[in-house]
This record gives C-alpha cells, structure tokens and sequence, in this order.
C-alpha cells in the first residue's frame, strides 16, 4: 500500500513537473516573444521618434523660409511704396511737361502769327523797294540825261581858261621872272580849284558808307520803311548835291561815274534784301513745317502717354490685387502654421511624457522579467535535480515500520514543499499573465496612439506639401512681381529718356528760332 501511495506520489510529481516544465516552456516562449515585440515596439518608437524629430526639424525650416517670405513682402510692400512715389513724381513731371508743352504750342502759335505779320511786313517792304527802285532808276536815266547835257559847260570853260592861260602866256613872255610867276600864280589858282572839289569827294565817300553802312544795318536788324526812305532821301539828296556842286563849280564828268555807282550799288543792296526777304520766308516754311511736326509729334505723345498711364494703372491694380492676396495667404499660413505649431508642441509633450511612462514600466517589467527568470530557474534548477535524484535514486524499501513512516513523512513533506513552490509558480505564472495582458492592452493602446499619431503625422505631412506649393508658387508670384516692376521701371525710365529728349529736342528750336 505505501508502495502504490509512493508511487503515485512519484506520478504525481513527474505530472507537476512535466506540468511545471510545460508552463516553463510556454512562459519562456512568451517570454521571448514578448522581449521580441518589445524590442521591435522600442525600435519602431525610436524611428518615430527621429520622423517627429525631422519633422521638427522641417517645421522650423519651413517657419525659416515662412519668414524670409514675411521679408520679402515687407521689401516688396516698400518698393511698391518706392514705385507709388516715384509714379507721383512721374505725373508731376508730367504734368509739368504738359504745362510746358502747352506752352510752347502757344508761344509758336504766336511765333507763327508774328512770323506771319513780318512776312506781310517784308512783302510790303519789298513792293515800296520795287517802287523805290523803278524811282531810282527813273531818276538815274533823268540824271543821265541832265550829265550829257551839263558836259558841254565846264569843257567850254576849261577850254576857255585853257586858251585864257596861252594869251597870258603870250602875251607876258618878254621875261623868265614874269613867266615863272604867272606859272605860280596858276598853279595856286588851280589847287583853290581843285581842294574843294577834293572835299566835295571825300565827303560823298563819307556819305556812301553811312548810307551802306544804315542799309546794312537795315538787312541785319530789319527797321522800318521809314528809315529805309530816309536812307533813301539822303542818297537822293547827296546825288542832287553832288549834281548842283557839279553845275557850280564846273567838276568833271566823273560826278556822273560817282551817280551810277551808287545807283548800282542801291540795286546790289536791294538784291541782297530781296535774297534775304527770300531767306526768310524759306525760314518761315521751315518754321511752320517743324510747328507742324511738333504738334504731330506733341499728339503722338499726348497718345502715347494716355495708353502707358492706362497700363500703368491697370498694373497697379494688379499689383495691389496679388500684394493683399499674398498677405492674405501669407496670415493665413501664419495662421495655420501657428496651429500646428502648438499642436505638435503639445503632441510632442504628450508623446515625451508617455515615453517617459514607457520607459519607465519597460525598466520595471524588465527587472520583474530578471527576478522571475532567476526565480525560475532557482526552482527548474532545484525540481529538476531532485526529479534527477529521484529517478536515479535507487528503492531501497525500509525494513521497519518506523524508518517507512520516516520515509513517508519525508517524501510527505517533500510533497508538500513541491505543492507549494507549484502554487507560487502558479501564482507567479498568474502574476505573469496579468502583467502579460495588462502590458498587451497598454501596447494596444501605444499601438492605437502610434497609429493616430502617424495619420497627424501623415497629415502634417501634406500641410507640409501644401505649404511648400503654395511657398513655390508664392515664390514664383513674387518672381513674377519682381520682374513686372523692373520692367515697370525700365518703362518709367524709358518714357523720362524719352520725354526729356524730345522736349530738349522740340522746345529749344523754337525758343531759338524765336
């Protein structure tokens, strides 16, 4: 009977501990499962870890170029400013060039009226000069006549003083004294003759010249008909002058030399004024031909400066436009990235805490996991050697009653020890799967937190591809801008060229020609 009893004791713990073996086993396998997965949660945090860290990293490099984005408004808000004043300043100009234009359109319209009115002077001037000429050749063919009717005087007289001297000659030759004295004495007589006559010359010189020099004067400053008729009068006289000076102190014929003279002279100086009358109506049709292209040319622009004000102003509109909605994305960005700022600062928060929390029962865990290891193999060790003892231990049946009630109450006791290191195991085992499963809900949960944290993370992604369209198309906008007010620029300064040449090229000519 104690045989059957000890043997199935013996079965009994060869049951525990194949019971106790298989717990082991499956708790071991568990056991490594679960390093494996904790070990792969841990690598798998770590790698989210650094994608938040990147995009960390990407946030603060999109709030970089956010704002040298800011940057580049401001700058482009101030040139637009630069722009504005400069296109006050360009209509200033312009409206002072438009004063000045008009004018200048005035003054060469009065120009044009004065030229008119000296035009008409000129013609009648010319017409008194013809008249004047056809009197003064008149008078040149009635002096004429009047020197071939006069030229038989002073020969009569000559040759009468000429015969007069002879006969005193004659008649006074007795002596060498008395001829040399009445050689002296004819001598003296002719040089009162001829000194006055000299005089009457030089001062009809005199005369010619002032009178050349007044008609001169006439074609070089333009007088009146008045004082071309005094000029006129005054030849006139000094040619009766020279002709009365001719009958009274019996000149020679040369007076009448001296009359043609100034006769041809007077009509070489009325062929210069009429080549010089003639000039200036060429001038004048030159003057008006160049009114005429200026006021073409005045309308052309006029034109030309409406249709570039109209461009400028739509330009400007445009601007405005895309400057407010740039700044109204630009704040809405602001806006958004703001947001997602505090929100992933408050992720970020959450998720360090929580890796924190982590840490922290994965250290716990891991030491629980080293004292239930070393524990179980303190009692694998210990059931297993005494397993060992006992199949190798040889059954040796006690010959008395006393030493197998000894035996019996050893193996009792050895039963009860394994008894009680199965319930601890149990236990333990029990502990364990608690732990187990309470750790499988928490990774469940991490898992589920992982996963929304990768669809933000997913989210946060496409703001990001968002925000970097809509910075390369802000980009390209601004670009764009850039290029729309330098080319407004290059056109502002090229309208100033433009207008400062013509209006140095027209408005001086006429002030000259003026």
């Amino acid at each position: 009977m104690d045989t059957t009893e000890d043997l199935d004791l013996l079965k009994k713990i060869e049951e525990l501990e194949s019971t106790n073996k298989r717990m082991m086993d499956e708790y071991n396998g568990q056991r490594a499962k679960m390093k494996d997965l904790f070990l792969q949660k841990e690598a798998e945090l770590s790698r989210k870890t650094e994608e938040n860290n990147s995009l960390i990293d990407e946030v603060k490099r999109l709030k970089n170029e956010l704002d040298d984005v800011k940057s580049q408004l401001v700058v482009e808000s101030i040139k637009e400013y630069d722009f504005e004043v400069e296109k006050r300043k360009a209509d200033e100009e312009i409206a002072s060039l438009q004063r000045l234009i008009h004018e200048t359109v005035e003054e060469s319209s009065s120009n044009r009226n004065l030229y008119d009115h000296d035009l008409k002077k000129l013609q009648s001037y010319i017409q008194q000069l013809q008249k004047k000429i056809e009197q003064l050749q008149h008078e040149n063919n009635q002096l004429q006549a009047q020197s071939s009717e006069h030229t038989l005087a002073p020969s009569v007289v000559l040759n009468a003083f000429t015969k007069g001297i002879v006969k005193k000659f004659d008649a006074f030759g007795g002596s060498q004294d008395e001829k040399s004295g009445k050689l002296q004495e004819d001598v003296e007589l002719l040089k009162s003759l001829v000194e006055p006559l000299n005089d009457q010359i030089n001062a009809l010189k005199e005369k010619l010249r002032a009178t050349d020099e007044k008609l001169q004067k006439c074609q070089e400053c333009g007088h009146s008909k008045n004082d071309i008729d005094n000029c006129v009068e005054q030849s006139t006289d000094n040619i009766n002058l020279q002709n009365t000076s001719t009958n009274t102190s019996f000149d020679t014929p040369k007076v009448d030399n001296l009359t043609c003279d100034m006769c041809s002279n007077y009509e070489a100086q009325l062929v210069r004024e009429q080549q010089t009358v003639s000039e200036l109506k060429q001038k004048v049709q030159v003057a008006e031909k160049s009114s005429d292209r200026y006021k073409e040319e005045l309308i052309k622009e006029i034109g030309f400066r409406k249709e570039m004000e109209e461009k400028w102003n739509e330009k400007r509109e445009e601007h405005k436009k895309q400057v407010a909605e740039l700044t109204q994305i630009t704040q809405c960005t602001e806006q958004d990235l703001k947001e997602m700022k505090e929100y992933f600062n408050e992720t970020s928060e959450e998720m360090r805490a929580e890796l924190a929390k982590l840490q922290k029962d994965r250290d716990r865990v891991a030491i629980e996991l080293k004292t239930l290891q070393r524990e179980n193999e303190n009692l694998v060790g210990k059931y297993t050697l005494h397993s060992q003892q006992l199949q190798s231990e040889i059954i040796n049946l006690p010959n008395t009653i006393e030493e197998l009630h000894e035996l019996v109450l050893r193996n009792h006791q050895d039963l009860v020890i394994a008894k009680v290191g199965k319930e601890t195991a149990q236990e333990e085992l029990k502990t364990v799967k608690n732990e187990f499963s309470y750790h499988k809900q928490k990774y469940e949960s991490f898992q589920t937190y992982v996963k929304s944290i990768e669809e933000k993370n997913e989210e946060l992604r496409e703001q990001l591809q968002k925000l970097e369209k809509e910075k390369k198309s802000m980009l390209v906008k601004n670009s764009n801008l850039q290029e729309k007010d330098d080319l407004i620029t290059q056109l502002t300064d090229s309208m100033v060229g433009i207008q400062f040449f013509r209006f140095n090229g027209c408005i001086p000519l006429i002030f000259l020609k003026k």
